[in-house]
């Protein structure tokens, strides 16, 4: 399974991630010389709270990733399961696969953070305990921010592959 980084943007609604989270395009704009596409889950429960920008090169490939999910989703006692769920998938379909530290994140996301070791920065803005961290590895930059969007608080996730301009 190749990462949705560095894939062709007409590529991305075929694979696994796009399928299973039922993704549809919702908006697209053209800043600068590239493309951004807003993608959004099809329906129910999910719509108003998962969010997923993708950036597109002038060339036609997937540049940048931003899942965005509603910072309430993510601390629900219930649906945060669902949140850690398409945070984990998200890690594994954006950058290539194992032994990379983006997919041991992506696993610690998945268990809630219950690892048996201390949680790192990263896993720690994702439970809203830090406002932002970095996790930098060779094939990408993975970024976690708690902020505030028309007030309400978001947990944003970037991915941006390592090389790409």
């Amino acid at each position: 399974m190749p990462p949705l980084l560095g894939l062709d943007f007409d590529a991305i609604r075929t694979t696994w991630f796009f399928e299973w989270f039922h993704l549809q395009p919702m908006e697209s704009e053209q800043p600068g010389a590239g493309r951004l596409v807003r993608f959004l889950p099809r329906g129910g429960a999910f719509r108003d709270v998962v969010a997923l920008d993708v950036q597109v090169s002038p060339e036609g490939r997937v540049k940048v990733l931003a899942l965005g999910l509603d910072r309430r989703f993510v601390d629900d006692p219930v649906d945060g399961r669902w949140a850690r769920e398409i945070a984990e998938g998200f890690l594994r379909a954006a950058v290539p696969g194992p032994p990379d530290e983006v997919w041991a994140l992506a696993e610690e996301i998945g268990q809630g953070g219950d690892a048996p070791r201390e949680p790192g920065d990263a896993v720690l803005a994702f439970m809203g305990r830090l406002a932002e961290a970095d996790l930098v590895t060779e094939s990408a930059r993975i970024t976690l921010r708690n902020l505030q969007v028309e007030g309400e608080g978001w947990l944003i996730i970037t991915a941006t592959a390592a090389g790409l301009p």
